[in-house]
This record gives C-alpha cells, structure tokens and sequence, in this order.
C-alpha cells in the first residue's frame, strides 16, 4: 500500500522527476497488478507507450482504477492517445513560437 501511494502522481508532496514508462516497464506492471503477460491490447499499449511519454506514476494510478484488465488496459489505451496528441500539440506549439522569435523583425 505504501508503493502504492508513493507512485500515485496526484499523491506526491514534492516534485520528483521520474523517468518515463518503457514497455519492457509496463509489462512488468501489468504482469505484477493482473497477472498476465500476453493480452491483446499489450501490442497497442507497447506502440502508444513510447509516444505518449507518461511516467510509472501514470500508468500506475490508471492500472488502480480497475481490477478488470480488460477495462483497466481500455482506459489506459484512451489516456495513452490523449497524452501523446497534447504532445503533439505542445512541439507545435512551440515550434511554431520557434519560428516566429526567429523571423526577421
């Protein structure tokens, strides 16, 4: 339980930088929290992981949500897409503040 609440990001008293999740990482969690190894939504996941660019608190505070693997591996699929589009949203963003302090005046 003590993990637990120390991996949950919405639980930290202080700001820690933590490595992003892997997907050798996430198979060790979902193996860990569900017992299982093989799933469909692992290939998915595997892909979405490293795009996504969420940390282990992440993942672990969505795998919390529900002891279903199914619905649970679901809804992190879901969080997986939303992050990695902000992320893409952000690099645009600043690529194109990039551009404009680099245009002539």
């Amino acid at each position: 339980l003590t993990l637990h609440i120390l991996l949950r990001s919405s639980c930290m008293d202080m700001h820690i930088h933590m490595s992003y999740c892997t997907p050798f990482r996430f198979k060790m969690l979902a193996s860990n929290y569900f017992g299982i190894t093989e799933h469909p939504l692992l290939t998915e996941i595997d892909e979405l992981i490293e795009k996504a660019n969420v940390t282990l608190a992440d993942v672990v505070e969505q795998l919390m949500r529900n002891k279903v693997p199914e619905i649970a591996l679901r809804g992190l699929t879901d969080v997986f897409k939303i992050k990695q589009t902000e992320n893409d949203e952000s690099k645009a963003k600043e690529a194109k503040e990039e551009r404009a302090d680099d245009a002539p005046n």
